[in-house]
């Protein structure tokens, strides 16, 4: 898993498009992930306490290895990519039923707490990617 903490240096663009040009620049991921057709929308949950800012984001059949993180010092926006793949491969195959989705994601959370990115800590168990924002 990849974490990168940076602070924007394009200076005059909107907080999305500064993010996206830094992820793009440092992990080399092609096209912005939104110019893509990205369906699946990882759902999460963020809790404060006394000491972090807590993310949860449910992130089943996803290996650690295909999970970058990024964050945007400046305007405190953390963007977590990454992509779940076929669990049949590439391989030709009749599909009877198809209910999950496969291929790249993204989500952006913006982080209304001052928060220390150089103690930034991600671990991905069972399916469940815990992200701790030590708070500054």
């Amino acid at each position: 898993m990849l974490i990168i903490r940076k602070q924007c240096i394009h200076k005059g663009t909107g907080e999305g498009e500064c993010l996206q040009r830094m992820v793009n620049e440092f992990m080399q991921i092609g096209p912005p992930l939104s110019m893509l057709d990205v369906r699946m929308v990882p759902k999460c949950d963020i809790y404060e306490t006394q000491d972090a800012v807590l993310i949860f984001i449910e992130l089943p059949g996803v290996e650690e290895q295909d999970i970058q993180i990024a964050f945007d010092i400046e305007h405190n926006v953390i963007a977590i990519y990454g992509r779940r793949e076929n669990p049949m491969g590439e391989t030709r195959k009749r599909i009877l039923q198809k209910e999950t989705v496969t291929g790249p994601f993204e989500k952006m959370l913006k982080i209304n707490i001052p928060v220390d990115t150089e103690g930034v800590t991600a671990k991905l168990n069972n399916g469940m990617l815990k992200i701790e924002l030590p708070k500054a």
